[in-house]
């Protein structure tokens, strides 16, 4: 059974959506089902209303940018990972949305690239590290309270 991926692509510009989903649907494993959506409100509700492996979000969305939308989606508390696509190299802005809590950051060109489904996996892997880590946080604190009772 083939894996199938939910990413959530937050991006303003039609063409580089038509890029990202001629991509992601010419990828046979795994397979990715793509919503599109072109800011972060409409990120914020179709995160609330859906769930989703990943989130592949643009640096610039007109007068927003990437660390904005970070800070809206720790703000709301929703959790996953999300790798920033951007037009240009900029080793601050790379910095800048590693600090704000990207799991990644890629330049639009290497979309075609290995490094692109690189990129996705990782993150993937380090979203099932974190929810183990959760669960596992949940499970000690269960038992700590059955063993204080």
């Amino acid at each position: 059974m083939t894996e199938v991926i939910k990413i959530l692509l937050v991006e303003d510009d039609e063409d580089d959506y038509f890029l990202t989903s001629d991509y992601l649907a010419q990828c046979e494993s795994p397979t990715f089902e793509l919503t599109w959506v072109t800011n972060s409100g409409s990120a914020v509700e179709a995160l609330k209303a859906n769930r989703f492996d990943l989130c592949l979000l643009d640096y610039l969305l007109g007068s927003e940018n990437a660390i904005d939308v970070l800070g809206v989606l720790k703000a709301n508390q929703i959790n996953l990972p999300v790798v920033i696509l951007t037009g240009q190299s900029d080793a601050r802005v790379d910095e800048l949305v590693m600090r704000a809590g990207a799991a990644d950051y890629l330049q639009k060109s290497e979309i075609e690239t290995p490094r692109f489904m690189r990129t996705i996996r990782y993150a993937m892997v380090r979203r099932d590290i974190e929810n183990e880590k959760l669960e596992r946080s949940k499970v000690e604190q269960k038992i700590r309270r059955k063993t204080n009772s």
